[in-house]
């Protein structure tokens, strides 16, 4: 078991020094080969069947949607495009002196939806997230407009399938690769020491609890050497 993260990088890393570097390089390539395929299609199947936005999306818009009974969308002219929502018991936050505290009470808030722009509200969710919050969806409902085209196209399956619509094409058999023509590099003959490479890792609590000294040589004591000997 390892016991921190370090220690579990450095295993992979040795794992990786065991193979030879094209046969490291082959396998990197066919897992990437692998996911790209099957996120690709598994994005292509759902918008095939209908759907347009991930669960999570499609959750907050049932969500917020059910919220719209308790909220009153008040047009200020739809070629501006700004509308007062008024939401009924609305839990909002107030300050008394210096504590901040929640409150229940009829809360305004304003809206602005225009063509071609992404709706903005005073409550910032949609601004942020380009998700449509609770109150741009009650002036969906009060102009009889479609939610879904003010949802930003970013969490659509059609982004997700172009997401992985990279193209990895067979690199064909190591006989027919082009004749490399770059430098050639040699490691200094002085960094190739006899017998087995050193380590080192990150000294750990473990460590002062086993007895040992916190560093590099874990096999002395913990005990500071300035320490004096009581005699015998």
């Amino acid at each position: 078991m390892r016991s921190n993260g370090s220690e579990s990088l450095n295993k992979v890393f040795k794992f990786s020094q065991g193979y030879q570097w094209l046969r490291l390089w082959r396998r990197h390539f066919l897992k990437c080969l692998e996911w790209f395929v099957e996120w690709r299609s598994s994005a292509l199947n759902l918008l095939q069947s209908g759907k347009l936005w991930s669960q999570r999306v499609e959750n907050l818009l049932v969500k917020r949607g059910n919220k719209v009974g308790h909220m009153n969308a008040i047009s200020y002219g739809d070629e501006v495009g700004v509308y007062k929502v008024k939401v009924e018991n609305e839990l909002v936050l107030v300050q008394q002196g210096n504590h901040v505290m929640n409150t229940r009470r009829d809360f305004k808030y304003k809206v602005v939806l225009q063509p071609n722009a992404t709706p903005s509200c005073d409550c910032l969710k949609p601004n942020l997230t380009g998700v449509p919050c609770a109150h741009v969806l009650a002036v969906c409902r009060h102009r009889n407009l479609n939610e879904n085209e003010l949802v930003n196209l970013w969490y659509s399956f059609k982004a997700l399938a172009n997401t992985w619509a990279g193209q990895f094409h067979p690199y064909g058999n190591q006989i027919e690769w082009p004749t490399f023509t770059g430098p050639t590099i040699v490691p200094d003959h002085r960094l190739i020491n006899l017998g087995r490479r050193q380590h080192s890792r990150i000294p750990m609590y473990m460590d002062e609890m086993e007895g040992r000294r916190l560093g590099h040589q874990a096999r002395r004591s913990s005990r500071d050497n300035n320490q004096a000997v009581q005699p015998m």
